[in-house]
């Protein structure tokens, strides 16, 4: 089948890099919105069924920031992949599902599918992870 691009061939190394970028910053996002938002609150990690609330709150979002500042630079991409997928399967089965596909987990299918993605493809350019 021919493209309607083919040019943009050239330019597959890229993608991934897009994509790794995209997913570090929803992940410090999501982190630091844990820490400004919700540490102490019910709201961040009662409905996983975990406690002491506060400390589990606390350990996610410092998953998720470390996550996220080592998917920015390309550092371990593929492993970060595996754990952002763990982050978004247990969110979207333990949070997510009971909020229906719209606007409940849409979004948490889309970032899961990013990091498998990003196992699969590997860091793309602009890495520390690049292999030589």
């Amino acid at each position: 089948m021919t493209s309607l691009f083919p040019q943009f061939f050239a330019y597959e190394f890229f993608t991934p890099t897009i994509l790794r970028i995209v997913l570090g910053v929803i992940l410090i996002a999501y982190g630091f919105d844990k820490f400004k938002n919700r540490i102490g609150s019910e709201g961040a990690t009662s409905p996983l069924g975990v406690s002491p609330v506060s400390l589990w709150a606390k350990v996610i979002a410092i998953i998720e920031i470390v996550s996220g500042l080592f998917l920015l630079i390309g550092f371990l991409t593929q492993l970060i992949a595996i754990i952002a997928s763990l982050i978004f399967i247990v969110n979207l089965l333990k949070v997510k599902i009971k909020d229906g596909f719209i606007r409940g987990y849409d979004f948490e299918i889309l970032l899961l599918a990013v990091a498998l993605s990003l196992l699969f493809l590997g860091p793309g350019a602009f890495s520390i992870d690049l292999p030589l």
